[in-house]
């Protein structure tokens, strides 16, 4: 351990041979993904985390290895990436719209506290 936090790496097998698929860092997730846990998103396959090892180092960084399955066409998890994204750009559009709101509310104040200082 070097005092920086541990690096994540995650690996799968293919055809008898560990496979390296990703190195991430630990606040990527903020904790150590668990066994049983799905990893996915919009640009790799869905993992499944099978295993998890930690290495500890001595001046070097921690690292927790996890091993895990490929999970192709799960109908659920792509749903549910679908689903994730409608979610996240709802809220994007909430917030641009409250940010709007606020802007105008300001610039409505401003013009009545400067409509009052030329009287």
């Amino acid at each position: 351990m070097n005092g920086e936090p541990p690096q994540i790496e995650i690996a799968y097998w293919l055809d008898g041979e560990l496979q390296l698929a990703r190195t991430c860092e630990i606040d990527r997730f903020g904790f150590v993904p668990d066994v049983g846990d799905i990893i996915a998103d919009e640009i790799h396959d869905p993992l499944k985390v099978r295993r998890r090892v930690f290495v500890p180092m001595i001046g070097e960084r921690d690292t927790w290895w996890l091993v895990c399955d490929h999970l192709p066409d799960d109908k659920e998890i792509e749903d549910l990436l679908v689903f994730d994204k409608e979610m996240r750009d709802e809220m994007k559009a909430i917030e641009e719209e409250a940010r709007l709101e606020d802007l105008a509310e300001s610039k409505a104040r401003m013009d009545a506290i400067l409509k009052g200082d030329k009287r």
